[in-house]
């Protein structure tokens, strides 16, 4: 009934600024799908340029990059219960790894401000494994992935990965 007041609310609780942010991820996801279509299709030159377009919208793209080694890597059901497997040990070996290698990293780069920060298991890391689980459930096991699928299940393990590390 407010608008006014329903402004002043939404510049108090600083949601202006947060939904620029959501706004840029959310392009920068959007021209990383597009390049992913040019890394399948081989066109590299595409696929670089939109990965830089990216980067300049949203740093977080530049992630993909790891997907340009696993283009020609078929991923099997076998290749992808030793990725579970390998993300199910860094997970339990997680809280000793921020421990000993990320903290000293930080205090390195001279973040020590994040030091005290340690290794909990988020929602956003149950719902990956459980996509990760559903895909082992419902895929036929004598099927090998296609290269979409390839590169998809890649990108998803590397990001549960990443989400485990906390970036």
């Amino acid at each position: 009934k407010d608008p006014a007041f329903s402004f002043l609310l939404f510049i108090a609780f600083n949601m202006f600024t947060y939904s620029f942010y959501i706004l840029r991820q959310t392009l920068a996801v959007c021209i990383l799908l597009w390049a992913f279509h040019f890394l399948i299709e081989k066109k590299h030159f595409k696929f670089w340029l939109m990965l830089f377009i990216a980067f300049t919208i949203h740093r977080a793209a530049a992630v993909f990059i790891i997907l340009y080694f696993f283009r020609n890597v078929r991923a099997t059901m076998k290749s992808f219960e030793r990725y579970m497997i390998l993300l199910g040990a860094f997970m339990l070996t997680a809280p000793f790894v921020y421990k000993l290698v990320i903290t000293p990293l930080l205090v390195m780069m001279g973040r020590s401000i994040y030091t005290d920060l340690n290794f909990s298991l988020n929602v956003m890391i149950i719902i990956m494994l459980g996509i990760c689980f559903l895909i082992y459930l419902f895929n036929n096991f004598t099927l090998n992935f296609n290269k979409y699928e390839s590169l998809m299940l890649h990108a998803l393990i590397f990001a549960v990965f990443l989400e485990i590390i906390g970036m």
